[in-house]
């Protein structure tokens, strides 16, 4: 059975007390590392949240715009067709007797301001 000398025995000790630190160290590094990416994580859940929160905000006010747009255009269209009747009396609803002959708007109705002669 070997005896470790005192130096020995300081030398053990020491390298001993050196990991105990190294260890404590890395735990101490690691709590950290992870209280930090609970905290990012936690910030990724709010701003996911958030961008959920602006979507459906921006498709609303995308629906009320597209509303507001297609009933100023249905106004527009009004005035001038009442506009276009006021100035012309021939016009009547739709339909314009011409010199031509009688010119209506296309079944299809696009808007695309092409009416057919007939």
């Amino acid at each position: 059975m070997a005896h470790c000398t005192e130096e020995q025995v300081s030398r053990q000790t020491a390298s001993r007390d050196y990991w105990q630190r190294e260890l404590a160290a890395c735990r101490k590094r690691l709590e950290v590392e992870e209280a930090d990416k609970r905290r990012a994580l936690a910030r990724v859940e709010e701003l996911q949240q958030e961008l959920r929160i602006v979507h459906r905000q921006l498709d609303q006010f995308q629906g009320r715009q597209m509303a507001e747009i297609a009933s100023r255009r249905r106004a527009a269209l009004q005035y001038y067709r009442d506009e276009y009747a006021r100035t012309h009396p021939n016009y009547s609803g739709g339909r314009v007797v011409g010199r031509g002959g009688l010119i209506q708007p296309d079944a299809d109705d696009s808007g695309d301001g092409c009416d057919t002669v007939d």
